[in-house]
């Protein structure tokens, strides 16, 4: 009696075909797959840090962050210590600081940091660009630089530390915190001279783009979603 089957150069041509599917799809959702992770921290980071802000309001009994000690024109290792590093500590799980005056920003922070486009960021791979910065417990690094001149609140935001991919607009964003609380793109403000805030402007680079501005408000946009 014959019995139906499949030859040998079949399931070798099948096996063929199905590794090429998955060489071709896998890397897309591993992909997908990170942005997602990467966005779900964002919104975890933007809230933590906005509820602490909130936090500082109540107990100082404003509703101006200005009015409280976050606001400091003085650029000392001490009034930043007195400033955005009491904020830090006190409202945040601070596992380390580091600041540019002890010259270990890169105990917190990556050694380099890329625009979307591969190319070396040269704002974000010059340490002295995060002034002060904490790591947190769940692996997050926060720089903050306070209130100057009635400007917002300076936040360089790394989701994942020294992990890849050190990319602006992927894991790191430059982000500011308002009078009230709220985070917003940095750029963002009315008195701004820049408009690199737009999400168009998500991942250019030049003259009037060197800080890697727009992708938080693309992602915003966009549902939460990194699309880029």
């Amino acid at each position: 009696m014959k019995k139906d089957g499949f030859t040998l150069a079949e399931v070798l041509i099948t096996l063929g075909i199905i590794g090429v599917v998955a060489a071709i799809t896998i890397p897309t959702l591993v992909a997908n797959y990170q942005k997602k992770v990467l966005v779900t921290q964002l919104q975890k980071s933007v809230a933590l840090i906005s509820n602490g802000a909130k936090l500082l309001l109540a107990n100082e009994q404003t509703d101006n962050l200005n009015n409280t000690y976050l606001f400091n024109e003085v650029l000392s290792k001490e009034a930043f210590e007195n400033s955005v590093g009491k904020f830090l500590k006190t409202y945040f799980n601070v596992i380390k600081t580091c600041n540019t005056w002890d010259n270990n920003e890169q105990e917190c922070i990556a050694e380099t940091y890329k625009s979307l486009d591969g190319q070396i960021n040269t704002m974000f791979s010059d340490p002295s660009t995060f002034e002060y910065c904490a790591i947190i417990n769940n692996g997050t690094v926060i720089c903050l630089a306070p209130f100057r001149n009635w400007n917002p609140a300076r936040i360089i935001l790394d989701l994942n530390g020294k992990s890849g991919p050190n990319v602006v607009g992927r894991d790191l964003f430059n982000l500011d915190l308002n009078y009230n609380g709220s985070i917003a793109e940095s750029f963002s403000n009315e008195n701004s001279a820049y408009e690199t805030h737009k999400p168009e402007n998500c991942g250019l680079q030049g003259e009037y783009y060197p800080y890697g501005v727009g992708c938080y408000n693309r992602i915003i946009q966009n549902g939460w979603k990194m699309d880029y």
